[in-house]
Order: structure tokens, then sequence, then C-alpha cells
């Protein structure tokens, strides 16, 4: 008998099991009667014919996303999650764990390589979003960098362990191969529990894209293939221990709303959740917070009830997550494996709902970096410990249990030995500080607020520095909720000293870096506007400025800040934390200087670090272009008498390309305008795309009367034909 919350009880060998999960046999696939028919033969068959020489333990990681800790509080867990609960009572909870980067995919990378995130250069979810502030992210950049060919997966690997990864691999983007690392390669793509693609080696080592169909639930799904692997492991009698990584999408918001974020079986569990309205919750008091924090507003009743179907969802979510692991045990225990297992469970990071009046993660507020860790297993000292840890320490800790030494560059801490005796050091002599970062911009409600830090997160304290210069100081064990930003108390020795510390610890980048984005677009774009260049700069002991050089391709003269010349010229830009380990910056090239309507510029910005060394250069390549676009109408000729529907064509050229088409269709007799649904009173312009080559077409239909259509094109620097083009016809 397990547990299934709810006041429940299933029995997984009783028939009654497929009334209770109903979606788990649909996941079975044609190699459900195989699989049955050996677990049978295993019941009968002497367990000593795959008796395995290896003693070694087995490890399961599990790795939730955007789980936060008061979902796993005892008291949550004893009334939803019986199966998590008991998990957490037999083996060893420790309830001051951090994530180093807040962020799902940064997160993940920190976790598989050991490192912080500034060393391992995965520092958005991104590369090219708006609100990555030019740096890196995702599954392409972690390839990019090769840390598939030398991270996690590969060392258990290389130790001699089956490895298999099920579920979310890192962000945004498809392997569309098996990294070497891992023998089963299960990965689960897209931001939804229903109609989800997979890229798997179920059917073919080198791996291939399948999607789920119908009734298929997502964690269902990853459950049923980390049963089957068990299985199938177990029957191949490898003597290897095994390694598996499952990190199911639960309890993270899905992107579509088309289905439900939980298994439907359980649609009409707890209907009264609601969020719970802690003294964080919509805080009241804001003058504590940093000037850029200030412009958070206090909750809607709309944000409100939003928020309390999320939390219900979110809640639902993680029943199929404690299903996971009821099934895994009860997996485990039949294949004479589960007195040699570790599970480890753990989230990516944690997650604000309401709280500080923001939704998401990414702020350096305990709710976002403080996050579950469970470990269950042999020898394990059942308890609660409060040792600061961090995700970078799973890493080496997995590799002690696997016996095996961390690479040189890992940067965690393995805590094995608190694993079975955490008593063994005091948590205040464990160590002194983590560091927890993040480059990537939030949005919170519509609003952009600026998110890049360094914190030095100590046992029951954490000091943190924005890009910007504003700081916040607060002490969990005197302020648990972060009301009261205490920095003004804190010495200004004290503050000096904690930023030593995080220049001692954040290794890297040994030289200074710059990022830059211009007018809000991280790629090269065309403008006619005022040039504001923006971007950030790093350096582990501190940036003195940032150079900024504007060089005129075509003439070859350098912009001194006002005036053109022929030598060398360099600016220094705004900065914002000057001497601080990031800064953001700002500098303005004015338009009007240029030399030309058309033209491109080279744009080179040079971080420049507290001793005077000048860092790596960024070079951007802007096209300025002041010239408008033309606007050519082919159809109808003027004056013109026609049948509806009448065929509205037409050209736009210009140096730069075609952003978009306008078209305003007016009735004469009427007076009204056409937006492409109804006639208004007042003016709406149809948007119509144009092609590569400038061309444009539309099909109006209407009733008789006399008509006038003006088209007027518009660039992708802003430009727009200031004479539209112009006609009138007459429908029959």
């Amino acid at each position: 008998m397990v547990f299934c919350g709810h006041g429940k009880l299933f029995n997984l060998a009783s028939t009654n099991y497929c009334l209770i999960l109903p979606s788990y046999l649909h996941l079975l696939t044609v190699k459900l009667k195989i699989i049955f028919a050996c677990l049978a033969l295993l019941i009968c068959t002497p367990l000593l014919i795959f008796a395995q020489n290896e003693t070694r333990p087995n490890i399961i990681l599990i790795n939730l996303d955007d789980a936060d800790l008061d979902m796993f509080r005892p008291d949550v867990l004893a009334a939803r999650y019986p199966n998590l609960s008991r998990l957490a009572n037999e083996g060893l909870r420790f309830t001051n764990f951090h994530v180093t980067t807040p962020l799902c995919g940064p997160s993940r990378a920190c976790l598989l390589r050991g490192q912080y995130a500034h060393a391992t250069g995965i520092k958005v979810n991104q590369t090219g979003s708006l609100r990555a502030n030019g740096y890196r992210g995702g599954t392409a950049e972690y390839f990019a960098r090769g840390h598939h060919l030398n991270d996690l997966s590969v060392w258990m690997k290389n130790a001699g362990y089956h490895t298999a990864l099920i579920g979310k691999y890192l962000n945004n983007g498809n392997a569309n191969f098996v990294p070497p690392g891992w023998d089963e390669f299960y990965f689960s793509l897209g931001g939804n529990y229903y109609n989800s693609p997979q890229f798997t080696t179920r059917t073919n080592p080198q791996g291939s894209l399948s999607y789920l169909t119908g009734n298929q639930y997502r964690t269902n799904i990853e459950t049923a293939d980390c049963l089957n692997l068990l299985s199938k492991h177990y029957l191949s009698g490898s003597s290897k221990p095994f390694f598996f990584y499952l990190a199911p999408y639960a309890p993270h918001l899905q992107f579509s709303n088309e289905h439900e974020m939980y298994d439907l079986t359980y649609a009409s569990w707890w209907p009264n959740l609601r969020v719970p309205l802690d003294p964080d919750f919509d805080e009241v008091d804001f003058t504590d917070k940093p000037q850029h924090l200030q412009v958070l507003s206090r909750l809607k009743p709309s944000a409100l009830q939003r928020m309390n179907v999320e939390y219900r969802n979110r809640a639902l979510s993680m029943i199929s997550v404690d299903r996971m692991i009821a099934l895994i045990r009860h997996r485990l225990a039949a294949l004479n494996m589960l007195t040699n297992t570790y599970i480890i469970v753990t989230s990516d990071n944690g997650y604000q709902l309401g709280h500080h009046r923001e939704t998401g993660k990414i702020s350096p507020y305990n709710r976002n970096t403080n996050v579950p860790l469970i470990v269950w297993g042999p020898n394990v000292q059942p308890g609660v410990a409060d040792h600061l840890l961090a995700n970078i320490d799973l890493a080496p800790t997995i590799l002690d249990l696997a016996n095996r030494t961390s690479p040189g560059f890992v940067q965690g801490k393995s805590f094995e030995q608190l694993i079975h005796d955490p008593t063994s050091i005091p948590a205040e002599d464990w160590r002194f500080g983590i560091l927890i970062e993040n480059w990537e911009d939030m949005i919170s409600f519509g609003t952009v607020v600026e998110r890049s830090y360094v914190s030095l997160r100590m046992h029951d304290k954490i000091f943190t520095r924005y890009s910007n210069g504003a700081e916040e100081f607060y002490q969990q064990s005197l302020d648990p909720f972060e009301l009261g930003n205490a920095i003004a108390q804190v010495p200004s020795q004290e503050a000096n000293f904690y930023q030593l510390v995080m220049q001692q610890m954040r290794a890297n980048p040994v030289t200074a870096i710059v990022n830059m984005q211009v007018n809000d677009a991280a790629s090269s774009a065309y403008t006619n506007h005022q040039i504001d260049l923006t971007g950030i700069a790093e350096h582990r002991f501190g940036i003195h400025a940032v150079r900024v050089s504007v060089r005129h391709a075509a003439s070859g003269l350098y912009l001194n800040g006002t005036e053109w010349q022929t030598e060398f010229a360099a600016a220094s830009a705004i900065l914002n934390n000057f001497r601080g380990q990031l800064s953001t910056w700002q500098h303005t090239i004015p338009v009007h200087t240029i030399p030309g309507d058309y033209g491109n510029l080279v744009i080179t910005a040079r971080p420049i670090d507290i001793e005077g060394v000048a860092g790596h250069p960024l070079v951007h390549r802007l096209v300025v272009d002041r010239i408008d676009p033309d606007t050519i109408l082919d159809t109808p000729a003027n004056q013109s008498v026609l049948n509806s529907p009448v065929s509205i064509s037409g050209r736009a050229t210009d140096q730069s390309p075609i952003r978009e088409l306008r078209l305003v269709m007016q009735n004469l007799d009427t007076g009204l305008y056409f937006d492409g649904v109804s006639w208004q009173q007042s003016l709406k312009p149809i948007i119509l795309p144009v092609n590569a080559d400038g061309r444009w077409s539309y099909q109006f239909a209407s009733s008789s009367g006399r008509y006038r259509v003006s088209a007027r094109a518009f660039d992708a620097a802003g430009n727009y034909d200031r004479t539209p083009a112009l006609r009138t016809f007459r429908i029959n």
C-alpha cells in the first residue's frame, strides 16, 4: 500500500490501480505486455541471477522547476503529498540550500558543472532576449562552450555508472543529438504539460523526436519512462550502478492555456486553495527597497485572483510528482534496488507569487534562492540540517557518493559528510558564504525591473549590490520575510568586507568584459533616432570605466563626443556602479551629427578595470538610415470603377528593409474608416506584411460606393513615407 494524498491509499498490485491512476496505463507503449511479463518473471526468479558485484550506490536526482520552499513545508507535505512527506521524514532535509542563479537554464547549468554561472558563461535563459542585457545562455550556448563534453553526466559515465536524463535538460533549444554523457536521453521540450515534444533514445540510439498525444500528461510519461528504464537496466544484468537525472516540469507555469497544467484526474481536488497571505505578500511598505524597485505597485484584485488560480494549479501539478516518488520507490523495491539507492529531491529555483509585489524568480530574495533539498538513502541520518549549501555542491557530492573525485575547476563543496552525520560540523562553521548572481532583467505584471546583481549569501544574512549601485541587506533570523532593507545600519567597513569576499569568490572573469544593446535591441539595428547604447560591464575586482569609440565606416572619421575627426577618439560612458563587480552603463550618440543620410557605424565598447587594465572590446555595427521609403500603388487605377472584391497591391522601396505597410481605407460617402474587420469613426490603419522584394497586396470586399485608399511604408529604421500613395475608386 502507498499513500496517494488527499487521505487516500492505493494498492499498486490491485486492479483498482488503473481506476485511481487511469492515465498511467495509457502511458505505456506496446512494450507493456513484455514489461509485465518480465516483472512477473522476476517475482518467480531468484534475484541472485542478476546479483551485482558493484557495491557503489545508485543515485536518482530529481530536479523540479520553480518549486518554492513553502511548497515543501512539513505541514504542507503531510497534508498534500504523503509520499514526498515520507521521503522527507525518512531522509535528511537541508533547510538552507540555495541556487546560485535563481533562473531555470543557468541554474541547471550550474548544477551539471558544479560551477557558478560567471564561470559556466550560461548567464541567461535565451541569447538575444531583450531582458538578457546582451548575455548568452540556453542549450545551444551550453553546447557551443563544450560543457556537454565535461559535466556531471560525463563524469558519472566515466565513473562506471549507467546514466539517464529524463525531463527538462537546459533551456530554449532541442539537442537534436544525444550528448555523450547520457546512455539514455529522454529530453522533454517546450513549456506545456500536454502535447509536448520529446527527443528520446526510446526507439533510436541517436535520438528521435515524438509528441505526446491526446490526454498523455507530461509528468506521467516521464514517470513511466523512468520506471521502464529502471526495469530495463535491471533486466540487462549489468553490474553498473545507475545515475538518473529526472527533471519534471512541475510546478512551473505553462506557456499555453489550451490545456490545464495538471493531470485532469485531480481536477476536482482542493477547490478552495488560496495563496497564503504571508507578511511579504503584496508588501505594503516599499520605501526601504532600492529606488529602481519602487516602480512595482501594489497588487490589483484581478492579479490576486489570477495568482490564486496559479497557486492551486501549481499545487495540483505536484500531485503527479508525489505519485512519481511512490512509483519509483515501489519499482526499486520490486527490483531489490531500494536499499542501495539515493533519492535526492530539489528545484532549479524558488518562486515569488505576489511576494514583494513580484511574480517570478530572479530576485535575490530568500523565496527565490532558498529551495528544497531532501536526501534519502543508505546511511542517511534522518532529520533536519541548516548548513549553508548550494546547487553547485550537488555535483561534487554525487561524485563523492560514487567514490570519485571532482575535476579541479568545480567550485562547489561536497556535503557527503553531512548526509551521514549532519552534527559532525556545526552549521555555522560549514562555510562563510556563497555567491548568488543574476544578469537577466525581470518582467513582473508587465513592468521591466532591472535585476542584475551579485549577492553574498551567508548563513542567515544576505548582502546584495545591484549593477546600478543600489544595495540591500537582510538578516533572516531577525527579518525572515525580508521586509526591512537594513543596508543603512551596515557599517561601511562591513559592507566593504562583503565586497572583498565577493571579489575573492568571483574567480572569473579574469579580464573585464562588456555587453551592449542598441536602442533596446541586442542585435544590429537600423535607426534614425537618437542612438542609446546600454550594457553591463563586469570584472571580479570592479569596473573603473567603459570607453566607447564610434567610427563612420565610409569616411573613417571618429566621433569625439560632438564632432567628427580623423584621429582616433573615445568617450567615457556613464557608469552606474563605479568600482562594482557588475555595472550598468549608458552612452548616447547624437544622430544629427552623423555624416550623410545613410551609412554604417562601427561602435566599440571597451571596459577598464580598477587597475586601469583594458578588457576585451565589444564591436557592434549599426546602420543609420534617415531616408524615407517610397510607396507605390499598382492597383487599383485612380478613378477606376470595379466590382467587389477589389485587389489592392503595390511596392515599397528603401535602403533598409521594409517593416510594414499601413493601408487606410475610407468610405467617401459615409466618412467611415475600415480597420480590416469593421467600419469605425476614427482612422485605424490595416497593417500588412511586405515580401522580401517589397511587394504587398490586400483583397478589399465592400458594398457599392466611393472609396479612397492610402498606402504608407515604414522601414526598419522607423522612417515612413511622408507622401503616401493615394487612389480613389468606385465599387458597382
